[in-house]
């Protein structure tokens, strides 16, 4: 399992929930979304940790980052909870199979496939009880102060599957970039048979979503993001912590 990555914005808790499927986990109430009970789901692996403590960063809008970088050190917070929980699936490939053989799931995915939405399956969420932000070392800009996070308790970190969905024919090929995923077909009926025009609907499961793409899903622009684009895949020490505290 993916160590959870921060949330730039933290969201209310019930935001979002294990094995959901939706287009956008930065905006859950604005995203459509498909949320598939089971029994693994109801009984997800959870672990606490009642003395919370991580040293994070944010940008000059109030963002939290989820990896810390030399560009950041004069916006250093110390994130504190009450009691951090986190809560996974305990087989996520198992679970998302279930997910994928039902009808109605089917039926939601082949409706984003059509719009060309992407898709996201949650298998982990990270909320933090009471949580408060304060001066981490070196003293944060003035207009941020010493104080409570904008919600008492909420989602704070998330681990999230990349969901890619097709529709073809098929006989019709990959691509290569298609080929790391796990893949399941379905027929899709037609109201003509026709087995010219016979399509199918391809499901694959990706890797999770990392940080980096997080930020940018919120239109966020990171000094260390450009950092690593022009020093290729040379990361720093301090990058390679993703802020989870976990």
């Amino acid at each position: 399992m993916a160590s959870p990555i921060l949330l730039p914005t933290p969201l209310p808790s019930g935001s979002l929930q294990l094995n959901q499927l939706l287009t956008d986990p930065l905006n859950p109430f604005s995203s459509a979304s498909f949320l598939h009970k089971s029994p693994s789901a109801s009984k997800p692996a959870t672990q606490s940790d009642p003395q919370y403590r991580s040293i994070i960063s944010q940008d000059e809008s109030g963002h939290l980052l989820s990896s810390i970088s030399s560009s950041h050190r004069q916006n250093l917070l110390v994130l504190k909870a009450d009691n951090m929980t986190l809560q996974t699936l305990e087989d996520p490939i198992s679970t998302f199979n279930a997910l994928r053989t039902d009808t109605s799931a089917q039926k939601f995915i082949l409706d984003m496939a059509h719009k060309n939405q992407p898709l996201y399956y949650v298998v982990g969420l990270q909320s933090l009880q009471n949580p408060t932000r304060s001066k981490a070392r070196i003293q944060v800009p003035s207009s941020r102060r010493d104080s409570k996070a904008d919600i008492s308790e909420g989602i704070f970190g998330v681990v999230v599957h990349k969901v890619k969905c097709l529709v073809g024919p098929p006989n019709e090929p990959h691509s290569l970039e298609d080929i790391p995923l796990q893949w399941s077909y379905h027929k899709l009926e037609q109201e003509e048979e026709d087995p010219l025009e016979e399509l199918q609907l391809s499901i694959g499961l990706g890797e999770p979503l990392s940080a980096r793409e997080l930020r940018e899903m919120a239109g966020i622009v990171s000094e260390e993001d450009d950092d690593e684009s022009t020093k290729g895949t040379h990361k720093t020490e301090d990058s390679e912590d993703d802020g989870s505290g976990y």
